[in-house]
């Protein structure tokens, strides 16, 4: 087994375990921003307040459009819950798809490395068959 010492996990289980848990952060933090849009469009019906973008699944890193300012930025450069959420969403699809990459670049090693085991071992049984076949020649 491909175990490192000390570990009872092989590097695929491991990668799996960290793979699964990236989605179940992916999933709290799709929880957390429909939390927060319906939060804030609750403030925003009782504030009265018209707000254009009613989907709590956009793209876009702005909080609201128009001229009417986030009540969550501090400092000027600082970033909304909802810009941070966003940023560590594609951070996690990123790191999610680096998982995928180095898991297909192991599978093509594995199939390669597979490959070439099997034709050494076509390679050395038509040598042992050589062989034999010069054996028997010499006896004739």
């Amino acid at each position: 087994m491909d175990r490192l010492p000390g570990s009872s996990l092989t590097p695929e289980e491991r990668t799996r375990i960290m793979e699964l848990q990236m989605h179940q952060k992916l999933a709290q933090i799709q929880q957390i921003r429909e939390r927060e849009a319906r939060e804030r469009q609750e403030r925003l019906a009782r504030e009265h307040i018209p707000h254009v973008d009613q989907n709590p699944n956009r793209h876009q890193l702005s909080t609201s459009p128009g001229p009417v300012p986030s009540i969550n930025r501090h400092p000027a450069n600082s970033l909304t819950p909802e810009e941070r959420t966003r940023i560590m969403e594609i951070q996690m699809h990123q790191k999610l798809a680096q998982i995928q990459q180095i898991r297909e670049r192991e599978a093509r090693e594995r199939e390669i490395w597979e490959r070439e085991a099997r034709e050494r071992q076509e390679r050395l049984a038509r040598e042992a068959v050589l062989m034999v076949t010069n054996i028997v020649e010499c006896f004739r």
